[in-house]
């Protein structure tokens, strides 16, 4: 695989991850329902649902080759929007 294709591959993952918690923050009250049949359901659907995504776009970028460093970019990507997400509620509630 070429550097570019790296370098893709690594963006898309980054904001994956990025957006995954975008998806997990608008879906909290599904997730962490009081009825565990809810949050059990809703829990499956959405991974199950981001994990096809995930894998549909990296078949399209470089056919679903996956390597160690696009885990790391997911999580980068997702601490990354979760600090946003902290920066914005703390100016938010000044």
């Amino acid at each position: 695989m070429n550097i570019v294709l790296q370098i893709i591959s690594l963006i898309f993952s980054f904001l994956f991850g990025f957006s995954f918690a975008l998806v997990i923050g608008l879906f909290y009250r599904l997730i962490y329902s009081k009825k565990k049949i809810v949050c059990l359901i809703s829990s499956l659907i959405l991974v199950l649902f981001a994990v096809a995504i995930y894998f549909i776009g990296l078949r399209k970028i470089n056919n679903a080759i996956f390597h160690i460093y696009e885990i790391i970019s997911i999580v980068v990507g997702y601490a990354l929007e979760s600090l946003i997400s902290l920066k914005i509620a703390k100016r938010k509630n000044r």
